[in-house]
């Protein structure tokens, strides 16, 4: 039977295409204001189905629902038949930018990245990219895997034939694999499926607390569930190669919680362990707080289905996919709300988190703090002590060797930086080895 397109996703897809062809700004509140006596009552963005949405712009599947107006998909087509050809006769080419595809196409390049990025929607076609939410500058196209899928394709419609068939093939596959696994009924209730052991969940240091409240709820309501929290104490014993042991984890996890916030998404780790949980194949949530507008997110996070822990209807659906159940939503909304670090509060200019002394800016979180030029070190100068003591935090100096075990016990390493271009390590007076950190308690 033919899927059903409701009206409201209709409703918003032509939007949201409307103001990708004005080149207007896809602003998730603005959209809900301009078509609210257009949408059921009560109406939220979370309500649309994921099919039609590669991130925050049309799927295929979304372009196809409503028509394709735009005539997209041919130039899809079109754009992968090229690069075919371009591999064909430059077998070393590696990348791909948009400029190329719209001299070749005779398009716009704005459109020419729209189709980059959806050309990663429907196949192996990228190894890399680089741009937006709603298109891609350039793609990588070196590995093997990613040749072989062009050297493949012969058309747009049979790749998407052959693409729907393998996804039904693996969707029987695995309703088989969840029926052998189910347990045995007792005292006549219907039989549920086997739940999970040991989860990782993966958080910012900064979101300790709130990672520590989501583990407690966690192992609270899904029944023999352990959840493995880098920062909780006595999860790595103390000695042990932190690298190695986050490595054990993650192979050793048969699901994931990955939290993103404000402060996570532009964690190097996060990325790192989502990635890995996401080539496990394992049971994977992704899930938001902090008022993180889902909206903005970055690809390919904007590809998952993000659910908001600030909704008490989309968390209570989280304990229910990882095989258990949330007593209270309410109130679980409540506290989340209550220990996550919301937009704009990180103490700084532009979501920075930091202090000002005299003239110059130390900080220890920050939207690009991992981006930055690294400079070279410099002395911590006395002043900061004071200041920082005086803010709430206790100084202490580590060793570069053992930073990622620092980091794991919730200490936080602060940088002197411009917050644009370079930051730089301060060391301790007297030992060039020893870089600056702080956290909340004495270690």
């Amino acid at each position: 039977m033919a899927d059903v397109v409701k009206d409201f996703d209709l409703i918003w897809l032509r939007e949201v295409e409307r103001r990708l062809t004005e080149g207007m700004p896809l602003d998730t509140r603005e959209l809900m204001v301009v078509l609210h006596d257009r949408l059921p009552r009560g109406f939220k963005p979370a309500d649309l189905d994921p099919r039609f949405f590669y991130g925050v712009v049309p799927s295929v599947d979304g372009l196809k629902a409503m028509g394709d107006q735009g005539k997209i998909l041919p130039d899809l087509g079109k754009t992968i038949a090229y690069i075919r050809e371009q591999l064909v006769a430059h077998p070393a080419l590696e990348k791909v930018t948009a400029i190329e595809v719209a001299a070749a196409l005779e398009i716009a390049v704005p459109r020419a990245e729209r189709i980059l990025l959806l050309m990663s929607s429907i196949g192996r076609f990228s190894s890399s990219a680089s741009g937006s939410a709603q298109g891609y500058s350039w793609i990588g196209i070196a590995s093997e895997d990613v040749v072989a899928e062009y050297l493949g394709f012969e058309s747009l419609d049979d790749h998407l034939a052959s693409r729907a068939q393998s996804q039904a093939a693996a969707t029987l596959a695995r309703a088989e694999s969840l029926r052998r696994e189910q347990v045995p009924s007792s005292a006549g209730q219907p039989s549920t499926l086997r739940p999970l052991a040991r989860l990782f969940l993966s958080h910012a240091t900064s979101d300790r607390t709130l990672a520590e409240y989501l583990k407690a709820e966690l192992e609270r309501g899904v029944s023999g569930l352990e959840v493995f929290l880098t920062v909780y104490p006595g999860m790595i014993p103390a000695g042990a190669d932190w690298l190695a042991a986050i490595k054990a984890e993650l192979e050793r996890a048969d699901g994931y919680v990955v939290l993103l916030t404000p402060a996570s998404v532009t964690r190097p780790w996060i990325w790192f362990e989502t990635g890995a949980a996401w080539m496990s194949k394992r049971a994977l949530a992704t899930v938001s707080a902090g008022a993180l507008d889902r909206t903005t997110l970055p690809m390919p996070l904007a590809s998952f289905q993000v659910l908001s822990l600030e909704d008490p209807r989309e968390a209570a659906s989280v304990f229910t996919q990882l095989g258990g159940s949330l007593g209270d939503p309410a109130k679980f909304v409540e506290e989340v709300q209550r220990l996550a670090i919301p937009v704009g509060s990180f103490g700084g200019l532009g979501g920075w988190t930091g202090i000002e002394v005299g003239t110059r800016w130390f900080g220890w979180d920050g939207p690009t703090l991992h981006a930055l030029e690294d400079r070279n070190p410099t002395l911590a100068p006395p002043a900061l002590d004071a200041a920082l003591r005086a803010a709430g935090w206790i100084p202490r100096y580590g060793t570069r060797a053992k930073l990622m075990r620092h980091l794991s016990e919730g200490l936080l390493q602060v940088w002197e930086t411009d917050r644009a271009k370079w930051r730089r390590e301060l060391l301790a007076p007297g030992d060039g080895d020893q870089i600056l950190l702080i956290g909340k308690n004495a270690a």
